[in-house]
């Protein structure tokens, strides 16, 4: 039995009744999460551009564009509402398959409920059954494999996520969604070359891949068909996109239907690549210590894994003064000192306060940059890549040197600290949607969200996304 096989019987066998009711709520606080962070990504130059394609490309539909309010067929809602879940960094991520998978799955799992009237209860499995697959598909690969080879994880291993979730979504049988699964493998996409300077295509891929994953399922729905070993295939995804050694396809079905990879997804509190989130917190505590000041900074040592390296610390020339949001959004260099001088990074002062063209251009900051170094540390390969730790020692002019270790960020469920409770949640969202949002509106998307097991369909939901565009 194939791994696409064994996934679609678990999603087939799904049930609200048998989840654990703290995964029935982390999954309502990941779909609240992720309507706020896409929601106010509406202005932003990626969105926009996505968003007017989808308009002038795709027939009208039941799926709501969070770039316009218009409704559109369900792979285009897919690929602009998936696009926006990750335009401003700070859509969660499964840390062991380094996907965000939330920007994937959701946008493809809601398209698909829009455009055929499903239940809330539906949409909420389709959403538990696509981070599943996306996870554990991307946790057979070697940590750092792909985006050594050049590829980004969220982009190929998401297309799978998307996939099940809209099978699920659409009620294709058995044989369908292995197909689906099958199709789904040629739609696999996504190179991490924006790093070298900062575009933006990077904001592209987790739409494509919620894109993919619902044409993979309409085209199975329509009699197209696609292999069932896929993935583990002698010239399958794995050998593919990992190489003929560097993937174990044990890990894909360890422990399915026992835990659920959804609860594992952390939460980002600040926007920018996860990787530099350990070192933004250790940052905040040096900031703390009584001797700290900004002016008696003398040097900064930055601590990290030393597979981040080449994506938020080389070339340290170019990371250290950013010349683009993107560039400043994968420094860890910039990160830093922004997070010593300003304080916080969290909810709206990271929108509105440091990834601006202006912070990104304050002579200070890149001084303060100038001051730091990165290198990679061994013993952290034992974290990897559940956490992403980090130290930073600030050396003061007078020699002395304020150090802090942290494993992993705050967003982490697996962190002591965890801080993104269902009440936080609903704070960040109002926070990001208050420029967009009448506060009755607000309101009524989360109780929605939060009774979404017991909502009989979702068009309620997208009529109050549309309002936002159409007040009257």
């Amino acid at each position: 039995m194939t791994i696409s096989t064994r996934l679609v019987e678990f999603s087939s066998g799904l049930s609200v009744d048998r989840l654990p009711g703290s995964t029935i709520e982390g999954t309502k606080n990941r779909f609240l999460d992720f309507l706020g962070v896409a929601l106010a990504a509406r202005n932003d130059q990626a969105a926009k551009a996505i968003g007017a394609f989808a308009a002038g490309s795709s027939a009208q539909g039941k799926s709501v564009s969070f770039a316009d309010g218009r409704l559109l067929a369900p792979s285009a809602a897919a690929l602009v509402n998936g696009a926006m879940g990750h335009c401003l960094e700070l859509d969660d991520e499964h840390h062991e398959s380094t996907c965000h998978i939330g920007a994937v799955v959701v946008p493809a799992a809601l398209s698909c409920a829009g455009h055929g009237a499903a239940p809330g209860s539906e949409l909420l499995l389709g959403m538990v059954a696509g981070y599943e697959a996306a996870a554990r598909i991307g946790k057979c690969i070697v940590p750092g494999v792909l985006l050594r080879r050049g590829f980004h994880p969220t982009g190929v291993v998401g297309v799978f996520g998307a996939t099940l979730a809209a099978c699920r979504l659409l009620g294709l049988r058995p044989a369908e969604s292995e197909s689906a699964f099958g199709i789904a493998g040629s739609l696999a996409s996504g190179i991490f070359e924006f790093v070298a300077d900062g575009t933006l295509t990077k904001r592209l891929h987790p739409g494509w891949a919620a894109q993919g994953g619902v044409t993979a399922s309409i085209l199975a729905q329509n009699g197209l068909t696609g292999p069932a070993s896929v993935l583990e295939g002698r010239h399958g995804f794995f050998r593919a996109f990992a190489g003929e050694a560097a993937w174990n396809e044990e890990k894909a079905l360890d422990g399915l239907g026992n835990r659920y990879e959804i609860d594992a997804s952390a939460y980002k509190p600040y926007a920018c690549c996860s990787y530099i989130h350990p070192a933004i917190d250790a940052a905040l505590k040096v900031r703390l210590h009584p001797a700290f000041s900004l002016d008696g900074i003398g040097s900064i040592e930055l601590v990290v894994h030393p597979e981040t390296l080449h994506v938020i610390a080389e070339p340290r020339e170019s990371k250290i003064q950013p010349h683009s949001i993107v560039d400043a959004q994968f420094s860890v260099y910039f990160a830093v000192a922004a997070a010593l001088k300003y304080g916080s990074l969290r909810r709206s002062d990271t929108l509105k306060r440091f990834f601006t063209r202006e912070v990104i251009a304050d002579a200070d900051l890149h001084r303060l940059a100038s001051r730091s170094s990165c290198v990679g540390k061994d013993s952290y390969r034992d974290y990897f890549p559940r956490q992403y730790p980090a130290e930073v020692r600030v050396r003061l002019n007078d020699g002395r040197i304020l150090s802090e270790f942290v494993p992993t960020h705050i967003g982490d469920p697996s962190d002591p600290a965890f801080s993104f409770r269902s009440k936080d949640i609903e704070e960040r969202f109002l926070d990001l949607t208050s420029p967009l949002l009448m506060p009755e509106s607000q309101r009524q998307i989360i109780e929605f969200v939060g009774s979404i097991e017991h909502q009989p369909s979702i068009e309620p939901l997208t009529a109050i996304l549309r309002r936002s565009f159409d007040p009257s």
